[in-house]
């Protein structure tokens, strides 16, 4: 797993380096020719969202330091779990060794002879085995359990990062086809030209924009896509908020529930236990307090029949207590692995409690990551609403301008109309003048002062 872990996070660094290497510039304005506009719109839209999402697959490189420094971590981990296995298989020897000595001491307890035998200093030794045994077991029982506990928390760690590994894959599977089908769109419309020439012609394109009747589509449609993205921004917000309520409600409930089935368990549990032990307390006095008529008994007995009794009678009343011992050392046994049976019990629980408190941390980093999503959209919807504002106010003051220019030539032509208005009143008025004034009215000169008049003012008429 850690092999392959590596192997997919060079995968995922080298896509990264080759994706930095081919960025472009993606325009936001269409072709001039009024035909393509709703090709080039609709295209418009997926192009902006490739953008956004190209801007968020840029925050996986941070994803890869943070792997990283996770993946120093499992090492670190690893070796000081190796360092525990060491450590417990050291204490493992040990308790083997104190088992032996016990046996032996059991052995020489059977095997040695009346006289040789003191019974209080043995039975003190065992004492002290068994204490120091008991000890050492329960001190390695807690160490195996942290160390089960470690193991399952890495593991569950190696799971997610896995899960997260793959969804990051995907999506740059994804966006690289998206990236694919925009390219060989553009290929369709420029079949001729290079990438560089179609890239150069779409920034020119960019830079000096359209006039009239298609300024006023852009700015509709760019109002048009401000509204569509402030709507998705607040559904999307208001998604966010009422899954991060659930999943704060879901939580708590699930916390208080493990919370009090732990409680519950655990009481029960703990007084099991502690009724079991009690018990099991009673049966080792009762059995030591058996041991002891029985030694007495043998001592008594040796004393009263030893001037009559033959050698036979002693060794068959030594077989005789030896198995009685026996009898109470297996019960003894018993005993102890009834109390070892209620310990595993009790680690149990305790595990079980451990996996309730990692599926509450888990809730919790959830979460956090929705959380996380939620501020990283509204930030990225903020920044689209902020470039698409500043493109609209660019285009109202060109709109602006032109408005300007043309209320200009309005009234340069307005004036020129009342000059020439002017001009041709003035003519008339003359015509009138040379009509009535002049003493020649039907001589040659005054027909050709008419044509000429009348050739004069065909002209200002039209």
């Amino acid at each position: 797993d850690r092999a392959r872990l590596q192997e997919e996070r060079t995968a995922l660094e080298e896509s990264m380096e080759k994706r930095k290497e081919q960025e472009v510039l993606i325009p936001l304005i269409s072709e001039p020719e009024m035909e393509k506009k709703v090709v080039v719109s609709d295209n418009l839209t997926s192009l902006i969202d490739l953008t956004s999402t190209t801007a968020f697959e840029m925050t996986t490189s941070d994803e890869l330091q943070q792997l990283r420094a996770e993946i120093a971590q499992l090492n670190n981990v690893n070796a000081q779990l190796s360092n525990r296995i060491h450590q417990l298989e050291v204490e493992k020897s040990v308790i083997e060794n104190t088992q032996g000595k016990s046996a032996k001491l059991l052995d020489e307890l059977a095997s040695g002879g009346a006289g040789h035998f003191d019974r209080a200093a043995m039975l003190d030794k065992l004492e002290r085995l068994e204490a120091e045994t008991q000890d050492v077991v329960l001190d390695m029982s807690e160490k195996a359990e942290n160390v089960e506990l470690e193991n399952i928390r890495l593991t569950k760690e190696l799971r997610k990062n896995i899960e997260e590994i793959e969804k990051a894959r995907v999506h740059r599977e994804a966006l690289e086809t998206q990236l694919r089908e925009l390219k060989a769109l553009f290929a369709e419309r420029h079949p001729n030209a290079s990438e560089s020439e179609i890239m150069s012609h779409i920034e020119q394109e960019h830079l000096s924009g359209a006039r009239g009747d298609q300024k006023v589509h852009i700015k509709s449609s760019l109002e048009e896509e401000l509204e569509k993205a402030q709507s998705r921004l607040a559904e999307a917000k208001q998604q966010y908020e009422a899954e991060a309520a659930q999943l704060n409600e879901q939580i708590r409930d699930l916390i208080s529930g493990k919370e009090q089935q732990l409680q519950e368990v655990m009481e029960s549990r703990r007084a099991e236990s502690e009724y079991q032990r009690a018990a099991l307390e009673e049966q080792v006095k009762a059995l030591n307090e058996e041991i002891r008529q029985l030694t007495e008994l043998l001592e008594k007995l040796a004393t009263e029949f030893l001037p009559f009794s033959d050698l036979a009678e002693l060794e068959l009343l030594r077989s005789g207590t030896e198995t009685q011992i026996q009898i109470m050392a297996a019960q003894l046994k018993a005993s102890e692995e009834k109390l070892l049976e209620k310990e595993r019990e009790l680690e149990a629980a305790k595990s079980a409690q451990a996996e309730s408190a990692a599926m509450v941390s888990n809730l919790e980093s959830e979460l956090d990551t929705l959380k996380e999503q939620l501020e990283e959209s509204t930030r990225k919807a903020a920044e689209d609403s902020e470039r698409s504002s500043a493109s609209l106010q660019k285009l109202q003051q060109s709109l602006i301008a032109e408005e300007k220019r043309v209320l200009e030539l309005l009234e340069q032509l307005k004036t020129e109309q009342a000059e020439a208005k002017r001009r041709e009143q003035k003519a008339k008025d003359d015509a009138k003048k040379d009509r009535l004034g002049a003493p020649l009215l039907h001589s040659p000169k005054s027909r050709d002062f008419k044509q000429k008049q009348s050739s004069h003012q065909i002209p200002m008429e039209e």
